[in-house]
């Protein structure tokens, strides 16, 4: 018998290999026709956690590409890198999602299977339509590398923000991106004195825990001002369990809303809404302007991904709502818009783009 036809022996890892992805296989079948049982849950978690520590790989090797830029003298070697970056950043947004998708249906089995892989370019080129140019992206590196938690690095509004306040817009492994509210505070006051097509009043960030706590002071609030009541949309930032959401109401049109990017954990809007229109009610019919009962805008908002956006997004309402823009942005492009916030404030000008 010729040895060439022969059955090759196989290897004892060769045959391991084997025996692996023949389970591998069948955990994955029994996991997209029925995901509640004992193997089905096994595989899904396992997904997971793949995907989990792959992302975190991937954001080490980010960290790793942006040391080499900061050492790189060459601009045409900086270049590169930080397309390489792009790409990095395009798998840590996949991974996140892989991870997120096998989590969501490992909790309910009615969850569709995450059988296609998420695909990378696509992401790659959203990742490339951010409103600000290279100059101004490396601008806001080195304010955020360099600047000292003291340093004083806009004021305006009677608002300084400090280093301290300015590197809560920055989310990676050092710094949970969640913003504060002297950066909430400052960025509406920049949408209300720079929206052009709407007359904008922005409520600061400790009113509404004082329209909760104190009713009657709230009552009392720009007493001084005379035109307080004639504004065309009121934005409200509310914090409540650590949690950024916003209010607004525009009276010309008759309607309230309350906007919330984690509606499954987040605070519930009627109470929210209910306490504000008696504010909006009293004040109203205190100076003399005609009252109407508003409608309540219930819709369904872009939500986030993570724990750190909330800030972000409530920034994001707040622009689409001063320019009547619709709200429709994608997660991947709220990281995008940290940046543009950020040169914004540096700036103290508003860019007319929005995603």
């Amino acid at each position: 018998m010729d040895p060439s036809n022969q059955p090759q022996q196989l290897s004892r890892a060769q045959k391991r290999k084997l025996k692996k992805n023949q389970r591998d296989k069948k955990a994955r079948e029994e996991a997209i026709v029925n995901p509640e049982s004992k193997t089905g849950q096994k595989f899904l978690q396992k997904q997971q956690r793949y995907n989990e520590r792959r992302e975190e790989k991937l954001k080490e090797e980010k960290a790793s590409i942006k040391r080499k830029i900061s050492w790189e003298t060459e601009e045409d070697e900086k270049a590169k890198l930080k397309e390489e970056i792009k790409t990095v950043e395009a798998k840590i947004v996949a991974a996140n999602t892989e991870a997120k998708r096998f989590k969501a249906c490992s909790d309910d089995a009615s969850q569709p299977f995450p059988a296609e892989r998420v695909q990378i370019k696509p992401i790659v080129q959203t990742l490339s339509q951010g409103h600000l140019s290279q100059q101004q992206e490396d601008q806001i590196e080195e304010i955020w590398q360099f600047s000292t938690d003291n340093d004083i690095l806009a004021e305006e509004f009677s608002i300084p923000v400090t280093g301290h306040d300015f590197k809560t817009i920055k989310l990676d492994k050092q710094h949970s991106g969640w913003l504060n509210d002297t950066i909430v505070d400052f960025y509406l006051q920049l949408i209300a004195s720079q929206s052009s097509n709407t007359k904008v009043f922005a409520f600061p960030t400790i009113f509404h825990r004082t329209l909760i706590d104190r009713y009657e002071d709230a009552l009392k609030f720009g007493r001084r001002r005379n035109d307080l009541h004639h504004y065309e949309l009121y934005l409200i930032p509310i914090l409540l369990d650590n949690h950024w959401t916003i209010l607004y109401f525009k009276p010309d049109l008759t309607t309230i809303g309350h906007y919330n990017s984690l509606t499954n954990h987040g605070p519930d809007s009627k109470p929210i809404i209910d306490r504000a229109l008696k504010y909006f009610k009293a004040m109203f019919e205190k100076r003399g302007r005609k009252w109407i009962e508003p409608a309540i805008d219930n819709r369904q908002v872009p939500q986030q991904n993570n724990g750190s956006d909330c800030g972000v997004f409530c920034c994001y309402f707040a622009r689409c709502l001063a320019s009547n823009k619709d709200i429709d942005v994608l997660p991947i492009q709220i990281g995008l818009f940290r940046k543009q916030i950020a040169f914004e404030i540096v700036s103290k000008t508003l860019i007319q783009k929005l995603f």
